[in-house]
């Protein structure tokens, strides 16, 4: 996460300094900082929602894991483990992974300046790209997730988080309603794919191997996305109070951002969990 931030924060700097080209829709106008130019904007609010998203995750979990060493209630801390341990490897598995497009990402603002370590933007992709890596690579992360975490309890503790998901997203309604909409139509996909893996992970373990990793992505970005959605609740209600700090206006814009390109992906991650293992495990040896 500290690699993708400072990738972003580069990327930030070069698109405000980095003057070429002139504003879309403006013929014959000035030549103006890049950052004006649409898909600059796309790429730089990919970072920033991406990096916002894990942040948040990183966050809750360790917060289940302070709770399931230090909190007085036997139940909260039963909770909190559970929690941290279904959480960890999309912490580390997601966010490694996203950390990588982020840095990409980077690269891609700079132009050809990115790919030469004159700007440093080269350095944060490779630096990104070990973390998917050690500490267990992305399947590693997504069988544990699949085997360890969901179906050993058959989807107990995936099953509560996705209840306090719903009931988060209900208060997403007025101004908020698209992201709201857009969480629920994500947080059913998540659903439909728990239910797949709990249900054929004995039947056929290969298949649902197959899926593990579309899986992890998937419960990264829902949950990116629900923790997001509470975010947004509360710079609404702080923008309604007169509360003028413009992190609350860009927390919303951030949001929404997530809310459409984001979370719009996962019914077709979902469909390659559960639709997804016959093109990979068919094609002969010899064939590849």
């Amino acid at each position: 996460m500290g690699d993708a931030e400072r990738a972003y924060q580069r990327a930030v700097n070069y698109a405000k300094d980095r003057v070429q080209g002139t504003e879309v829709g403006v013929r014959g106008g000035p030549k103006v900082p890049i950052i004006k130019h649409p898909d600059v904007r796309r790429m730089l609010m990919s970072m920033r929602a991406r990096i916002e998203a894990m942040r948040a995750l990183a966050y809750v979990t360790a917060t289940a894991q302070d709770n399931a060493h230090h909190n007085p209630d036997a139940v909260a801390r039963r909770q909190g483990q559970a929690f941290a341990d279904l959480m960890i490897p999309v912490v580390k598995g997601w966010s490694t992974e996203s950390a990588v497009d982020i840095a990409s990402l980077g690269v891609q603002v700079h132009g050809g300046m990115g790919y030469i370590e004159e700007t440093g933007a080269a350095q944060h992709l490779r630096d990104a790209r070990i973390t998917t890596i050690y500490e267990g690579t992305t399947a590693i992360q997504a069988n544990d997730l699949i085997g360890r975490k969901i179906v050993r309890e058959k989807g107990v503790t995936i099953l509560a988080i996705i209840a306090e998901m719903r009931a988060a997203t209900a208060q997403l309604d007025g101004s908020l309603a698209v992201i709201g909409a857009r969480q629920n139509a994500a947080v059913d996909a998540l659903e439909r794919a728990v239910f797949w893996i709990v249900d054929n992970f004995s039947i056929d373990p290969k298949a649902a191997h197959v899926g593990a990793v579309p899986f992890l992505h998937l419960l990264g970005i829902v949950a990116g996305g629900w923790l997001m959605g509470r975010a947004a609740v509360i710079a609404r209600a702080k923008i309604a109070l007169d509360d003028s700090d413009p992190f609350w206006a860009a927390k919303l814009v951030t949001t929404q951002f997530y809310a459409d390109h984001f979370l719009t992906q996962a019914a077709g991650l979902a469909e390659s969990v559960v639709a997804g293992a016959a093109g990979v495990l068919e094609m002969a040896d010899d064939s590849f």
